[in-house]
């Protein structure tokens, strides 16, 4: 309710390659954040979980790209390689089965406060939500849960936007690290802090 719709603006362009059987120049950014350009042979568009994908050929191999993440898309004057054997649904449940063993590789074991109970799906998705509704005994007391995410990076970013109101056990790793970022984020408002009481006030 509090976000505002996802805006695609290349995927009518991206549709009408793959209706049309036509090529596509596409601009993209991919999940390290670096820009790339491919000319992709579209084999078909799918949507999951509210994302839709892109499925292609690039050069040799099969590629699956996020919509979200193109920055330009342009339908090429090339007709698109014939792939009348490719079955799309077949491709994606082998493709999901893949992503999914590459997902959930760090293990995290924390405690949350109860105030920020409920919060929880908010800042890690809806899924955890089922988990409190399960295990939660006591209201008032610190629930303990046992979540996975895909890096430490996923896991720091996902985890500082609740700040005191978690305490990560395990792994040490990640202890250190969201102990290292709010040092740094300490350090810097006391700078800005110090800076503000040497300006001079404008009468």
């Amino acid at each position: 309710w509090d976000r505002a719709p996802r805006t695609l603006p290349w995927l009518p362009t991206i549709a009408d390659a793959v209706w049309s059987g036509r090529c596509l120049a596409l601009d993209y950014t991919r999940s390290d954040n670096r820009h790339v350009r491919h000319r992709v042979d579209p084999r078909g568009l799918v949507l999951k979980a509210g994302q839709w994908y892109l499925v292609g050929w690039v050069r040799k191999w099969d590629v699956t790209f996020r919509v979200s993440r193109v920055r330009f898309a342009e339908v090429l004057d090339e007709t698109s390689s014939g792939h009348e054997d490719f079955d799309l649904s077949a491709y994606w449940q082998e493709w999901l089965v893949e992503f999914g063993s590459r997902r959930g590789n760090l293990a995290v074991h924390l405690r949350v406060a109860p105030g920020a109970i409920d919060d929880l799906p908010r800042f890690l998705g809806e899924d955890v939500r089922s988990q409190t509704l399960a295990i939660r005994a006591d209201p008032s007391d610190w629930l303990e849960l046992d979540l996975t995410f895909d890096s430490l990076d996923e896991a720091r970013a996902q985890l500082l936007g609740l700040g005191t109101d978690i305490v990560v056990d395990e792994p040490a790793e990640l202890r250190d690290e969201l102990a290292r970022v709010a040092a740094q984020v300490a350090t810097l408002y006391q700078q800005h802090e110090d800076v503000g009481r040497r300006l001079p006030v404008t009468p």
